[in-house]
């Protein structure tokens, strides 16, 4: 199951998926790079792999698989988004995975999620029409 919905929203959702993934708003940064007419966004991506865990003390053994699971599909994820950005078949010039970082989080929420919060920079090259500004 996916989500897109604030970090502070998630304990507001109704019915959770036992499994899902989470993606917070996109945040971009803009910048002239190469000159004044070569804008580069850079979308900061925020999402969150998680199980939910049985709220009983003691469950390290589950709490250690549910870790083990979310991490292989937050890998899953970030190699098939990879093999995406770089196939041949795909035309996206020179989008780039950048800073990619990973943490665990272990029984966080009301509902005790569990997995792993992953982070990365998505660097896009200039696609806006320059001419478009003098169009009326």
């Amino acid at each position: 199951m996916f989500a897109y919905a604030r970090a502070s929203d998630f304990n507001a959702i109704g019915k959770k998926e036992a499994k899902r993934v989470q993606l917070d708003p996109l945040k971009e940064d803009l910048e002239y790079t190469d000159g004044a007419m070569n804008l580069t966004k850079t979308f900061q991506v925020g999402m969150v792999f998680y199980k939910l865990e049985p709220s009983t003390a003691g469950a390290e053994i589950e709490t250690m698989l549910i870790l083990d699971e979310m991490d292989l599909l937050s890998d899953k994820f970030i190699n098939k988004l990879n093999l995406f950005l770089i196939g041949q078949e795909v035309s996206v010039a020179d989008v780039e995975i950048k800073s990619i970082r990973k943490e665990p989080v272990i029984k966080v929420t009301t509902d005790f999620a569990t997995g792993y919060v992953v982070q990365f920079d998505l660097v896009t090259p200039d696609d806006f029409d320059y001419c478009s500004i003098y169009d009326s």
